[in-house]
């Protein structure tokens, strides 16, 4: 479940993006930002696993915010 959260909620910020801006260069800003929260959902879910003692959680979470976190640095750093 901690795996799931952070990525589907990236992947449902990038469809609504699509569907609601359409096809211009807009789409690109808000797609970068759905990616860019996706470290920080899988953060936060780290914590709360932690806290609430829920090991698949943590796990979940730490799996996803060590795929996350360089992806989005990378792309950081293709934007500069």
């Amino acid at each position: 479940m901690g795996l799931l959260v952070p990525f589907l909620a990236a992947c449902f910020g990038m469809l609504v993006s699509v569907l609601l801006v359409g096809d211009s260069y807009a789409v690109l800003l808000w797609m970068f930002i759905s990616i860019l929260l996706w470290p920080a959902l899988a953060l936060g879910s780290g914590i709360y696993g932690y806290v609430n003692d829920l090991i698949p959680f943590r796990v979940g979470a730490s799996i996803s915010l060590a795929v996350s976190t360089p992806l989005c640095l990378l792309l950081i750093v293709a934007g500069l």
